[in-house]
């Protein structure tokens, strides 16, 4: 019995930590290095725009569907807790539709849908989330947040 509950929680443990990646392959909890070179040998390669005060902004070199990645970093700057990527509308693609389908790859189809924001929302456990829907200027943007760091959050 001891041998099922140990089996068990390495199953549960091997969920979890599963969604802790997401879109991008970009995780929680890694390395600014490990990221900035991951995107800059990404197949469709991000070169960095800037980065100040607990955000690195990457640009697709040759990407029309990503306008760009936000890396939102912790306290010394070093470690991932969070990101944000904003898409480019399309003409003839759906791209909700298109990152929908990714999003539900990555974490499986435990979503909701709230009204209230209009967003699609992922709750990943251990205070972190995703949530996908518009911004006021018409961009698709998927939003990988992690409540223990909100100050370093833009607003």
């Amino acid at each position: 019995m001891k041998h099922l509950y140990l089996l068990a929680f390495a199953l549960l443990f091997a969920l979890s930590l599963s969604a802790q990646t997401g879109l991008f392959d970009i995780s929680y909890d890694d390395s600014y290095e490990y990221e900035l070179e991951a995107l800059e040998n990404w197949e469709y390669p991000f070169y960095l725009d800037y980065k100040e005060d607990h955000e690195a902004r990457f640009i697709p070199w040759d990407n029309d569907y990503v306008d760009s990645i936000l890396l939102v970093l912790g306290s010394d700057n070093s470690a991932v807790v969070g990101w944000i990527i904003t898409y480019n509308p399309q003409e003839e693609e759906d791209i909700m539709d298109l990152v929908f389908e990714w999003a539900e790859y990555y974490h499986e189809d435990e979503w909701i849908y709230l009204d209230e924001e209009e967003c699609y929302f992922w709750d990943l456990g251990n205070s972190r989330s995703l949530s996908l829907g518009y911004d006021e200027s018409g961009y698709l943007v998927a939003t990988y947040y992690d409540a223990d760091f909100d100050e370093f959050f833009p607003e």
